[in-house]
């Protein structure tokens, strides 16, 4: 007889498996050739290290797919139930929207959003900060060119949204996100000292 923690596991296996032909060989912006799937399995990495849930794991495996696929919230919820679907939900960007009005609801969105969204948001900005600055070390600020906005937007984005992710949370109650939030913080950091420093010659 199965026990609770044998379907969770299970239910996390499906979602690698969903979430990888959701993608299939779709890339990311910023690491040539590797795929999207490496970035979610990242996220997967970071949640559970800080030893969040299984459904808060589960959701960062699959938070980028109604975003980035066909797929929607509804057949997540469908498959994955309605916990699972809703921190998707609120961790999903309109794309419909140009850069600047997307990502400015995005940032006002996790102020007020869950605890386990917040925890997903703050995983997934960790993965983001950590490889953009690998790829800056081999590229430089021509990193900046494959994505729609450059420098100074990028470094109003992940300042923002790393206030917006402690807003509204007691980070006592909720240590893995105070862990990953030092973590956060600390790439934030070097990527201010480095790759988001505007250059003399971008100067007023």
């Amino acid at each position: 007889m199965k026990n609770w923690m044998d379907e969770r596991f299970e239910q996390s296996d499906e979602a690698f498996h969903f979430m990888f032909s959701a993608f299939g060989f779709t890339h990311r912006k910023t690491e040539t050739g590797i795929p999207m799937s490496y970035h979610s399995a990242a996220v997967y990495k970071v949640l559970k290290d800080y030893g969040c849930d299984e459904t808060t794991c589960i959701a960062g495996i699959l938070h980028d797919v109604a975003e980035d696929t066909p797929y929607t919230i509804k057949d997540l919820r469908k498959r994955f139930g309605d916990k699972v679907a809703d921190i998707v939900d609120e961790v999903s960007e309109n794309k419909d929207l140009e850069w600047e009005p997307r990502k400015e609801n995005a940032v006002q969105t996790i102020k007020k959003a869950s605890n386990e969204a917040k925890m997903v948001e703050c995983a997934d900005k960790i993965n983001n900060l950590e490889t953009l600055y690998s790829s800056y070390e081999i590229e430089g600020d021509n990193v900046f060119s494959h994505f729609k906005r450059g420098r100074d937007k990028q470094a109003w984005y992940y300042t923002e949204m790393f206030k917006s992710i402690g807003e509204n949370v007691d980070l006592k109650k909720c240590l893995p996100l105070a862990s990953m939030l030092d973590r956060y913080q600390k790439a934030l950091e070097l990527a201010q000292k480095t790759m988001f420093q505007q250059k003399d010659n971008e100067r007023d």
